[in-house]
């Protein structure tokens, strides 16, 4: 197989800065009460304007997810923030278990503390830029992605508009116009969550889905449950990424073990290459303007140098 046709499939030019550990405050919307919001931030270790894509974790993780896309997002040229989101956090799994955090997902006020996060961290931007010294006057304030796995792509993609009911409270919606593209990665489809089969109907943005051939809904539903989003937004700007043998957690990061063979270890490098290639493509053709990288969306050149092992579909 060779990647070398694939869409920035290698960490770009560009050094990475890493800040750890960088904690806002909010003021919730329940007697004023002061919630934490940690952010851990990826940043191109270079002069000028740089889009920001805001990375969402699932439920049971934390701001140090997702730490190889982060770091290659910002070697190409992007600040990619993430966030951990107290109460469906690791944390959360740490203290409850798997029923806390199961319960955690069925909770509304989750869904809008995990949403007020993310318009709260595009609201701190210009703090961060004047408190973060290595961020001076490298914030593009006018592109501004969000992006997130399972727990936090239902996130994003609450962001990007997608209408929820909330008991007593149908189609609320939590859309924030300062974000103007987005990744969802294994996102949820209807009957859970809040959402319907028309829940998506309004979202006019630039969205790409992503999810795995080995990758069900849980509680019985069929893999084509995660194309429920793809296949009910409205035309124009609408990507899907299938990835063969990709399961839920294919995506995430993984520690080199003695207990996983040289196969297994390929196929993860692999599906990270593919999803690294895909994303990144997406985000340069709508946060960049890159017209070569939306030609790449268009084209079958993924499908063709993974020897169909990944294929991006368009609507």
């Amino acid at each position: 197989m060779s990647y070398l046709n694939l869409h920035k499939h290698i960490l770009g030019i560009n050094p990475v800065g890493i800040i750890n550990n960088f904690i806002l405050e909010r003021y919730t919307n329940s007697a004023n009460a002061l919630r934490q919001v940690p952010i851990k931030i990826y940043y191109p270790q270079a002069s000028g304007l740089f889009p920001v894509i805001i990375f969402s974790h699932g439920s049971g993780g934390s701001k140090n997810a997702f730490s190889y896309l982060g770091r290659f997002w910002a070697s190409h040229g992007y600040i990619s923030i993430h966030p951990t989101h107290f109460g469906s956090d690791k944390s959360v799994f740490q203290s409850g278990g798997r029923e806390a955090l199961e319960n955690s997902s069925k909770d509304p006020q989750q869904w809008r503390d995990r949403a007020a996060d993310i318009s709260f961290l595009i609201d701190s931007l210009k703090q961060l830029e004047g408190n973060i010294p290595p961020l001076t006057q490298k914030i593009d304030y006018s592109h501004i992605g969000v992006s997130g796995h399972s727990y936090g792509a239902y996130t994003a993609i609450l962001i990007a508009g997608a209408l929820v009911d909330i008991p007593q409270q149908p189609n609320i919606t939590f859309q924030d116009d300062r974000a103007c593209a987005f990744i969802g990665i294994s996102s949820q489809g209807s009957g859970t969550y809040g959402l319907t089969k028309s829940s998506w109907n309004e979202i006019k943005a630039p969205v790409m889905t992503v999810s795995g051939t080995k990758e069900t809904g849980g509680k019985g539903k069929p893999k084509s449950w995660r194309l429920e989003p793809f296949k009910y937004m409205p035309p124009g700007n609408k990507y899907h990424t299938l990835i063969q043998n990709a399961d839920h957690s294919s995506y995430n990061d993984y520690k080199r073990s003695t207990e996983i063979s040289k196969l297994e270890m390929q196929a993860i490098n692999d599906i990270h290459t593919y999803l690294q290639s895909a994303s990144i493509a997406f985000w340069d053709a709508y946060l960049k303007q890159d017209n070569s990288a939306r030609e790449y969306l268009k084209s079958k050149t993924l499908q063709i140098y993974s020897n169909g092992k990944a294929s991006i579909f368009e609507r």
